[in-house]
């Protein structure tokens, strides 16, 4: 009976001292994860723009002109690079259509000034502002396809600096449920969702649903449409009068009545292109916090 108490009690000593000599890891007891939590990703990876600034939750910076500023930010995503840089090159054409239909403008209206009551001047001066508008049409053209690129390559850039912050085992279904269910602006005033585009509306009537049940969201989106249709109908006007001042030119040959309208609806162009702008940052910030809140929700939820 000794022997066998004296078996058992070194057995005992030596699994005792085995122990004490082999380390203990602490990740068998306490899964301490690697990755950030997808609050904290979102809100440090995923950049919008506000008031000409590339904004995060943790901070912001300038745009810089036509965008150059944030160049390096678009390097951690090979597809949003390639739209940033189609991007740039659209802007950098509207700009030199833009310098084109100014210079064409003052042109016309200098040689209306000075026609003193030569149809030859005035026709001519008529159609060399009426050439501007073709210009000035094609750079707000380049500008909307140039903003609408830009908003597709932060979507792509946002997705794949989000990706560089989650486990091999979450990336695939985070990848699925970004590109089916966050949505991102396009130019005519309308959005993408699933790689399908729909219209806003003019009032943006017809995408209440994408924010409805998220408060943030929904108080922003409201906003925007408050902006959206005092914008649009500022414009409206102004165009309008910007029309309607080169028959009346023609046919009253009064210089100084021709101006006041043409002016007048530069004026109210100008302002309703502001209240849209204005309306724009509100739908960007609703835009941005309604992709956080689905994308938690649905991540979540499995």
């Amino acid at each position: 009976m000794k022997n066998i108490l004296a078996i058992v009690f070194s057995l005992s000593s030596l699994i005792q001292v085995t122990l004490a000599q082999t380390p203990i890891d602490s990740s068998d007891y306490f899964q301490v994860s690697e990755y950030p939590s997808f609050k904290d990703n979102y809100n440090a990876n995923a950049a919008f723009v506000l008031d000409n600034r590339w904004t995060t939750t943790v901070g912001s910076q300038p745009l810089g002109r036509r965008w150059q500023a944030v160049a390096d930010e678009f390097k951690v995503s090979p597809e949003g690079n390639d739209a940033y840089l189609l991007a740039r090159r659209q802007i950098q054409r509207g700009m030199i259509f833009s310098w084109v239909g100014l210079g064409l403008t003052a042109g016309g209206l200098t040689l209306i000034g000075n026609a003193t009551g030569s149809s030859i001047g005035t026709g001519v001066g008529v159609g060399t502002s009426l050439a501007s508008l073709v210009f000035s049409m094609a750079s707000i053209r380049n500008r909307f396809r140039a903003e609408s690129n830009f908003e597709k390559a932060l979507w792509l850039r946002n997705r794949d600096a989000m990706l560089n912050y989650l486990s091999p085992t979450d990336q695939p279904r985070f990848r699925y449920l970004y590109e089916a269910e966050t949505i991102r602006l396009a130019h005519n005033n309308s959005y993408f969702k699933n790689e399908k585009k729909y219209r806003l509306g003019i009032f943006a009537n017809n995408a209440v649903a994408e924010f409805q049940n998220i408060p943030d969201a929904s108080v922003l989106f409201t906003e925007y449409q408050k902006y959206q249709r005092s914008g649009v109908l500022f414009q409206s006007l102004g165009i309008g009068a910007m029309v309607a001042a080169v028959p009346y030119g023609i046919s009253t040959k009064q210089t100084s009545n021709f101006l006041l309208l043409y002016f007048g609806g530069v004026a109210g162009s100008v302002l309703g292109a502001s209240l849209i702008n204005n309306g724009r940052k509100r739908l960007r910030q609703a835009i941005h916090f309604r992709n956080y809140t689905v994308m938690e929700r649905k991540m979540l939820r499995n």
